[in-house]
């Protein structure tokens, strides 16, 4: 077989080799998320049932950042080693991401490994959960200015880390960013909102199962089904 590059072609030939060329990135960057992502059809379990899995542990939970303040935009480009330049949590982002975190604690939900994004409302929120560690990943962080072929790659390295099964006993928790978790497991999280989780069992031959939704209120009813100290 003769292989022919696009500078070898004439004029019109070399166009269309190119846009090939450049169409057969695109796929090839949006591959792997489609490859990697195969999402078990399962029933969502109700709220009992999804603060119990995570007592047995074996579970991921990826959580969207807590709430910021309205109007304050990130600077681009972006400088993640200055706060300033990044939106904050605001006062209530803080005070619900801190109930989340001691609602997990009276649960009995054990957490092995916590991850973060690097942005300043994703460490705010790990923080406010209560870990005093946890790795920032900047793959985790959302890049609206990213190409579709970098988003892709995002997407799918934050499905392989959920299909990653923790120790035995224990659960991972990811705290990123909705669009990111919308491209890595389709539109059903589109609805999600600020601290709240999508908690996920990793399955055989890299799938994941979505085992349910817990959203701020779900916690706060644990806290309050709680026996007074």
């Amino acid at each position: 077989m003769i292989r022919t590059t696009p500078d070898e072609l004439p004029p019109s030939g070399r166009r269309r080799a190119l846009w090939a060329c450049g169409w057969l990135a695109w796929a090839a960057a949006q591959a792997p998320a489609r490859a990697g992502m195969r999402l078990a059809q399962a029933r969502p379990s109700s709220t009992a049932a999804t603060v119990d899995a995570l007592r047995q542990g074996g579970h991921v939970m990826v959580m969207r950042h807590a709430a910021t303040e309205f109007g304050e935009v990130d600077a681009y480009p972006y400088e993640f080693d200055n706060p300033s330049a990044q939106r904050a949590l605001s006062d209530v982002g803080r005070l619900e991401a801190r109930a989340v975190g001691r609602a997990l604690k009276t649960a009995g939900v054990r957490t092995g490994h916590v991850y973060s994004g690097p942005f300043r409302r994703s460490t705010e929120t790990a923080e406010y959960l209560g870990f005093e560690r946890f790795e920032i990943w900047p793959d985790l962080a959302e890049d609206a200015y990213a190409n579709a072929r970098e988003q892709a790659r995002r997407a799918a390295k934050l499905y392989r880390l959920v299909a990653t099964a923790p120790p035995a006993g224990l659960n991972t928790l990811i705290v990123t960013h909705k669009p990111v978790m919308v491209r890595a497991f389709g539109e059903r999280l589109a609805s999600i909102e600020p601290t709240e989780m999508a908690v996920f069992r990793p399955l055989a031959a890299g799938r994941v199962s979505l085992v349910g939704r817990l959203t701020k209120e779900d916690w706060r009813a644990v806290l309050q089904a709680a026996p007074a100290a």
